[in-house]
Formats: C-alpha cells, sequence, structure tokens
C-alpha cells in the first residue's frame, strides 16, 4: 500500500503517456487508410455481399468461410488459407477476415501448418464500411481484395452455387 502512494503520480504519469501513445498510434493508422479508404471499403463490402447468403451458418449463428489464396488450380499447394467470419445483429453485421500463411511439412508436401495470421475486422452498416481494426497496410490489403474475391468465385463455382453479387456503386 505504502509503495502504491509512494510511487502514485509516476504511474499515472505511466498511464497517461500509454493512453496518448496509443491514441496517437490509432489516428495514424486511420491517416494510412485516408487516401485508399473507398477502394477498400467496397473491395469488403462486395466480399461482404459474396458471402452472406451462402456461408455456413453455426449454431452461434455465425456465418463462416474458409477457402485458400493462391495462383494454383489445386487447393492443396496454395499457401494462404483464407478464414471470413459474419455476424449478423439487427442494424449492424460485422466482418472478420483471416489469412493465414501456411508452411509445408517436410516430409509430406501435402501437410501444412499454419505460421503467422493476420486479420481485418470491419463493420457495415446498410451501404457503410467502417474498418475497425487492419493488420495489413492499405497497399496489401487492397492487392488482397481481389485475390480473396477469386477464392470465394473459385469455391462457389466449385461447390455449385451460383449466386453471384455486384456491389453498387
Amino acid at each position: 500500500m505504502q509503495l502504491w502512494q509512494r510511487n502514485r503520480a509516476r504511474v499515472w504519469l505511466v498511464i497517461l503517456f500509454l493512453s496518448w501513445a496509443l491514441s496517437f498510434y490509432g489516428e495514424q493508422k486511420s491517416k494510412a487508410f485516408r487516401g485508399h479508404e473507398e477502394f477498400l471499403t467496397n473491395g469488403l463490402r462486395q466480399i461482404f455481399l459474396e458471402l452472406q447468403p451462402v456461408a455456413l451458418v453455426t449454431p452461434e449463428g455465425l456465418r463462416v468461410w474458409q477457402s485458400f489464396l493462391g495462383q494454383d488450380p489445386d487447393d492443396t499447394y496454395k499457401e494462404d488459407m483464407l478464414f471470413i467470419i459474419i455476424r449478423d445483429a439487427a442494424e449492424e453485421s460485422l466482418l472478420l477476415i483471416q489469412v493465414q500463411k501456411m508452411r509445408r511439412h517436410p516430409d509430406n508436401p501435402r501437410w501444412q501448418s499454419g505460421l503467422e495470421a493476420r486479420s481485418v475486422a470491419a463493420v457495415i452498416k446498410g451501404e457503410k464500411v467502417v474498418i475497425e481494426n487492419c493488420d495489413f497496410s492499405p497497399e496489401e490489403l487492397g492487392r488482397l481484395i481481389p485475390d480473396m474475391l477469386q477464392s470465394i468465385r473459385e469455391k462457389k463455382k466449385m461447390l455449385g452455387i451460383k449466386i453471384h453479387f455486384v456491389a453498387k456503386e
């Protein structure tokens, strides 16, 4: 107790500094998306529209989609796994996208284990899309969105799903 009383000013200074630093980090991250925001939000909305009617619905009410990213026609040899969760609520939906790098097992090239995973979280209210959190730079996400859409469409085609949506401009 005495330690807290003696160091109270120091603790408050550390707390204030950390809160200031975190708020500055959030500002910098939102500034990075400013020039690319329309393209990225339209792409995320397109992903949402493509998957909302066709993704598997879990007992918890979440819509789940899994596919792989890459140029190889066989999913066995693709190096990135795409995992998407959509949570629908009354007025808004949460779109969570995770891309995980896969590493081939040295004994069997068909076996893969996950390495790093990065994600994007966005809230969708009607026509408006707000990126809440993103582990990708705007340029990386801009390159990934068309690959994600292609992966989704290829898997839908493979499964025989003919529902296709185009986002309104």
